[in-house]
């Protein structure tokens, strides 16, 4: 079963460099080959730069749950996230699109 993980994160004043930096070096360690990783996104909420949003797509929970463990990245320190704000896990994922081609249903009135 999918999992997700949502980071719900509300930096600092001026640290939204640092936060850049950390969450693409992480990102580009990921992409290089952790087992189970499928996508992820980082988004900056329009009414307020300071709060962000990273979501995470893992083939299950348990695949991100033995990345975290990782003595690797737990010595990094690159737990960086998890101290600036909420995380969230979601296993069960499921992903659904909205059918462009539908056609509205007829209720039979004129």
């Amino acid at each position: 079963m999918k999992g997700r993980v949502v980071f719900i994160l509300r930096l600092k004043p001026g640290s939204e460099e640092v936060f850049l930096r950390a969450y693409n070096s992480i990102r580009q360690d990921v992409a290089r080959g952790v087992t189970g990783h499928l996508v992820d996104q980082v988004c900056q909420s329009p009414s307020d730069p300071l709060d962000w949003l990273i979501t995470s797509e893992w083939e299950t929970l348990d695949r991100f749950l033995e990345w975290e463990k990782m003595p690797k990245r737990r010595e990094s320190g690159r737990d960086v996230f998890s101290r600036m704000g909420l995380t969230l896990f979601f296993s069960g994922c499921e992903q659904r699109k909205k059918n462009m081609e539908q056609k509205p249903q007829e209720t039979g009135e004129p």
